[in-house]
């Protein structure tokens, strides 16, 4: 179910990045003037983020059938496997950044680490499968 879902999920991740984004930068801090006058660590936050939202728009203008026929398709998996790389930048922007990882033994803390490893969890068996079934066809 989740294979047939993912440009869904992948469109709404992009939704709630930008809607993230305007929340934060413009209610919350006042605009993207106020970037440089956080701390460094604060500002390697925020440009993690801001990979991680290039990236995620980059696949949600690429997310549709005639842009992969446009792009053809091993140019578009290469583009759409950056999603790894986005993945990486906002764990780090959201640890970095986030509220609620002040302090690290926190519920919410914990429950994103055991989040991360599941997922990352069920990606690496998905991948030991695929390799498996490949090398029972050879």
């Amino acid at each position: 179910k989740f294979v047939h879902a993912r440009r869904a999920i992948g469109v709404s991740a992009f939704f709630f990045a930008v809607l993230h984004v305007r929340y934060s930068r413009f209610d919350s801090l006042g605009g993207f003037g106020t970037i440089f006058s956080l701390p460094i660590r604060s500002q390697f936050g925020v440009y993690l983020g801001a990979t991680a939202l290039v990236i995620l728009s980059l696949m949600a203008i690429t997310s549709f059938d005639k842009a992969v026929d446009r792009l053809t398709f091993p140019r578009w998996k290469r583009l759409h496997q950056t999603v790894y790389v986005a993945g990486v930048a906002i764990f780090f922007h959201a640890t970095i950044m986030g509220s609620h990882f002040s302090n690290k033994t926190g519920i919410i803390p914990f429950l994103y680490y055991v989040a991360t490893v599941l997922l990352v969890g069920i990606h690496i068996y998905g991948l030991y499968k695929k390799r498996k079934q490949m090398q029972s066809q050879i």
